[in-house]
């Protein structure tokens, strides 16, 4: 924890050689940036913050993306279906959210996807053998 506070700018999805972001456990807060060019990210971790808004559709551009952890944020709407799409996404984290919807169907099929309690998705997508929370 760095005490960080206020918003993730975001030039921070801009930077090409970034493969790492671990901003979890600070005090950020708003919307994470919509725009993502940062293609070579390999993990991002946002989680246990005070951050609003969607999760951004452009993160299923980041097909090198190995983990994701969204959980204890204030984060709203559906997980976009690009996001099921990243083809080495083994860790998905987003718990304790406001999240809604029907999770994407194709995110059953990754092998270590977990961690989607505390938020208000419609239950009968949960069926999958990959879930574990």
């Amino acid at each position: 924890m760095n005490h960080l506070e206020g918003k993730i700018p975001s030039w921070v999805f801009t930077l090409k050689n970034l493969t790492l972001l671990y901003l979890y456990s600070n005090r950020l807060s708003g919307k994470i940036p919509e725009t993502v060019e940062t293609l070579n990210l390999v993990e991002i971790d946002l989680a246990e913050n005070n951050l609003t808004g969607s999760v951004p559709e452009d993160f299923g551009k980041l097909q090198n993306l190995k983990l994701l952890h969204l959980f204890s944020n204030q984060l709203t709407g559906e997980i976009p279906s690009s996001v099921s799409l990243i083809p080495n996404l083994n860790e998905f984290g987003v718990s304790d959210n406001n999240l809604s919807g029907v999770l994407p169907p194709e995110l059953g099929f990754h092998s270590k996807l977990e961690l989607v309690s505390g938020n208000q998705f419609i239950q009968t997508v949960l069926l999958f053998m990959g879930w574990s929370h």
